[in-house]
């Protein structure tokens, strides 16, 4: 990433404000969202709406290996 904006105050908003910058870099309209982060997803899906872009959640992947 060429730029960091260090303004963020937590996870959620700094989720919202990269989902803006994708939508703006790439021009689509929808991001995936884990199910399991409510909080975060919660503050993406209110900026989704006001920014008219959509949000689809997946259920997380409690089968997966441990990175």
């Amino acid at each position: 990433m060429e730029i960091a904006n260090a303004s963020m105050y937590d996870g959620s908003t700094g989720c919202a404000e990269a989902m803006l910058m994708a939508h703006r870099i790439t021009k689509r309209r929808k991001a995936l969202l884990s199910a399991g982060c409510i909080r975060i997803r919660e503050v993406a899906r209110t900026v989704a709406r006001l920014a008219g872009d959509e949000i689809m959640t997946l259920a997380p992947d409690v089968t997966a290996a441990e990175i």
